[in-house]
């Protein structure tokens, strides 16, 4: 029984893993643009990864935090740097009612090198 749930464990974590590299490749493909987060979730949900918009913010907050995308708010030039303003974006998109209105997101340099396999991130499939 231990076995089935290990292996069950093992496959949740490679389609995660596999979720956020077909992340990273939407977003690769639409450069030098950034993405919003409503065409976003739509290309993940004909590709099979359907998602709520509290689960997108969760898997934006982890690529986020390795440095491989910048969400920020469309129509706004400032950058958002800091991991806390990343975090409070997140935050507030998870909240609000029309959640995917207004939020995209665009690659660092670090998400550029690992869609050309100039580095690996754990927890992160290439796909494409």
């Amino acid at each position: 029984m231990d076995e089935f749930f290990n292996q069950q464990k093992e496959s949740e974590r490679e389609r995660m893993n596999r979720l956020r590299g077909w992340i990273i490749y939407i977003i690769y493909a639409s450069r030098p643009r950034s993405v919003d987060f409503a065409t976003l979730k739509s290309m993940l949900d004909r590709r099979g990864y359907p998602l709520s918009s509290h689960r997108l913010a969760k898997e934006m907050s982890f690529l986020c935090g390795e440095d491989l995308v910048r969400v920020s708010r469309l129509g706004v030039s400032k950058r958002l740097n800091v991991e806390e303003d990343q975090d409070a974006l997140l935050l507030r998109y998870m909240e609000s009612y029309n959640a995917d209105d207004g939020y995209c997101v665009a690659l660092r340099t670090r998400g550029v090198q690992f869609q050309e396999d100039n580095c690996d991130v754990l927890g992160v499939l290439r796909v494409g």
